[in-house]
């Protein structure tokens, strides 16, 4: 099946516009479309933006989160990419759950 990492901005904008693209991406999922994953570090940005900017939706972010599998981030971990350090931890999470393409790279051969 396929498994799709989300990034801190689709947990962020499906938590605060339930009638947008990333909450059907999230919607589809729980249809059996496809399997989503996550990394810790993706979800305590996706919580502190929340917060920070939309904090009436905070409880919406953690039902979503209730459904997808949480990844620990391995921050420090060896980096096959040039990538800058904030980048890294999403990359080596990515890497982690299989999936085949980050932000159109693509991860195997």
């Amino acid at each position: 099946m396929t498994r799709l990492l989300l990034e801190a901005n689709v947990l962020f904008t499906a938590a605060h516009n339930p009638n947008g693209k990333a909450a059907l991406v999230l919607e589809l999922a729980g249809q059996g479309h496809w399997r989503v994953v996550t990394s810790t570090y993706a979800v305590e940005e996706a919580r502190r933006n929340v917060a920070g900017k939309f904090p009436g939706c905070l409880e919406r972010l953690e039902q979503l989160l209730a459904d997808i599998e949480t990844l620990g981030s391995n921050r420090g971990g060896a980096c096959p990419l040039p990538l800058r350090d904030k980048d890294r931890p999403i990359f080596e999470a990515a890497l982690r759950a299989g999936a085949t393409q980050v932000r159109g790279r693509c991860l195997r051969r």
